[in-house]
């Protein structure tokens, strides 16, 4: 497992992502938030400066309440950082 202050390489960072998908026969699509795994240019090296628990989910909108967001799937993921004058990138976690 990895541990606070680590170094890594990195070569793939998490993104937010919005997916729309049309079901059924409603007149409406249905939208996903999930985290896309993108592959980086190159490989970067940096420290590991915590942990986060992320979920892939279903984004409704109902008339009474407004947008319900409903996780599907939870996964853990590394917060890196690599450079002082940038913000940390999220790493999808695999076995060191």
């Amino acid at each position: 497992m990895y541990t606070l202050g680590q170094k890594i390489t990195v070569e793939s960072q998490l993104k937010r992502i919005s997916k729309f998908v049309q079901e059924g026969d409603v007149p409406w699509r249905t939208e996903y938030k999930v985290w896309d795994d993108q592959k980086l240019r190159q490989p970067i090296k940096g420290m590991v400066i915590g942990v986060r628990n992320l979920s892939n989910g279903k984004n409704c909108y109902e008339k009474e309440i407004g947008n319900v967001y409903t996780p599907k799937e939870y996964f853990k993921a590394l917060i890196v950082v690599y450079k002082l004058s940038r913000k940390p990138i999220l790493v999808k976690i695999t076995k060191p």
